[in-house]
């Protein structure tokens, strides 16, 4: 499954936005406000509602409300053309205002260029309703929808919002062992919610029994979790759950016990997100030996950054690409240190433009200069405003020829910045060339 394009009219702050998504990885990026929050929550809306109708999701669905709506409009649009084993699905949902939650209009529609020559889902309904095809063309889309809802490698959307902690811990666990229905793996995985250590633990030890049972391929996986945790935090081994003196999980971090509640914030965040798309893709892939490098899902992340060093901002994303092979992501951002290391096509910035959002992509990201990126890319100035300031007084006395003033200047600032400052050096050496030259 492939996300291709979305289509937000008078959703959030949006009068109109369209963005084009790449297959690989789409990271958003923008000021705060500008909407790369509601991006994400508009795709996790529609997805909750098309994915039962061509996968095994039960999962309740999630609904738009007025609050949704964009200013005074009467209603909202949201859709979206998602590829999946060389069908094209082009879903949408209206909101309309003073609608009870309840009232949402779905749309769900194979494409039909043959037909239509449109890959609009509304030109689509639109031209098979004028020329009365619009039965059999139903009738088609609901056979090929059946095909897809019984696919071998169904695909999975899953929505991690800036809550993905993991707090608490457990104090029991289901008794239950024994295989996990593939309904479960859509549980709740797009809304907006708390990684449930509790569901996690359940579903790790009923691999942990049933693998030393007589189903060793449940084996496989944890080992592959095991070695992807190590390959994504190196200081981290020996996953297990411990029973005693408590009931916890526990990991290895140099060598030394840690219960995942003991973890720093950005630990708990990151293995989070591994844990529980391991898990959900375990779960909906019951054939597979690794679940985790062949199992397909649509992968968003609000703040991919999330309480991450700044060492780990830079790798967090690509690490995730590695393990995950199968999966697509969408991603949001503030940090540059995550945008300079994806490609510029990957990248799509909003920004306000006479008052209304556009959508646009770099010509370069991937490489570029963390402060190059905040400067040019974000607005935001390389140093502190005050001392940007003060060094461009500096500048303008060396340039004046005022260079009593300006050692002063260099004087002063050494005593706030230190005199390895790069700036103050190499004011002091065009001062002694000025000097020099006369």
């Amino acid at each position: 499954m492939k996300l291709q394009a979305l289509s937000l009219a008078h959703c959030g702050g949006f009068e109109q936005l369209d963005i084009a998504f790449e297959p690989d990885v789409t990271l958003i990026a923008g000021v705060n406000g500008v909407g790369k929050s509601t991006v994400l929550h508009a795709l996790a809306a529609l997805l909750s509602r098309a994915l039962p109708e061509f996968t095994p999701s039960r999962s309740a669905p999630l609904y738009f409300t007025d609050d949704d709506i964009h200013g005074d409009k009467a209603s909202l649009e949201v859709s979206a053309r998602i590829q999946i084993d060389g069908q094209t699905i082009n879903a949408g949902v209206q909101r309309l205002r003073a609608a009870d939650d309840q009232g949402d209009r779905v749309m769900l529609l194979r494409q039909a260029e043959a037909a239509t020559g449109t890959n609009d889902f509304a030109q689509v309904l639109s031209a098979r309703t004028l020329t009365g095809e619009l039965e059999a063309g139903m009738k088609e889309t609901r056979t090929v929808l059946a095909t897809l809802k019984s696919a071998a490698r169904p695909p999975l959307a899953v929505y991690f919002t800036p809550k993905r902690q993991m707090n608490g811990q457990p104090r029991k666990l289901p008794p239950e062992i024994k295989p996990f229905e593939q309904s479960i793996a859509y549980g709740r995985a797009l809304h907006d919610r708390d990684v449930e250590l509790r569901e996690f633990m359940h579903w790790f030890r009923v691999q942990s029994k049933l693998g030393a049972a007589n189903e060793p391929s449940r084996l496989k996986v944890l080992d592959a979790l095991r070695a992807v945790v190590g390959e994504l935090v190196p200081e981290f081994s020996n996953l297990r759950i411990q029973e005693q003196p408590r009931l916890g999980f526990v990991v290895d971090k140099r060598g030394h016990p840690f219960y995942l509640h003991q973890l720093s914030d950005g630990e708990r965040g990151l293995l989070a997100l591994v844990f529980d798309l391991t898990r959900r893709l375990a779960i909906a892939n019951p054939a597979s030996d690794n679940p985790i490098a062949e199992g397909v899902a649509l992968v968003l992340i609000d703040e991919i950054e999330l309480h991450l060093h700044p060492k780990w901002q830079r790798d967090v994303l690509q690490r995730l690409r590695d393990i995950f092979k199968a999966c697509q992501f969408v991603v949001t951002t503030h940090s540059p240190l995550v945008l300079g290391e994806v490609p510029a096509r990957c990248v799509r910035f909003l920004e306000f433009v006479n008052g209304k959002v556009g959508v646009t992509v770099p010509t370069e990201a991937y490489g570029m200069d963390a402060n190059r990126i905040l400067q040019e890319f974000m607005g935001a100035p390389v140093r502190n405003r005050k001392v940007d300031g003060e060094l461009k007084t500096l500048f303008e006395l060396i340039d004046q020829e005022r260079f009593d003033e300006a050692r002063s200047a260099i004087s002063a600032l050494e005593r706030k910045l230190g005199e390895d400052e790069p700036e103050l050096t190499r004011a002091s050496s065009l001062i002694r060339f000025l000097e020099g030259a006369e």
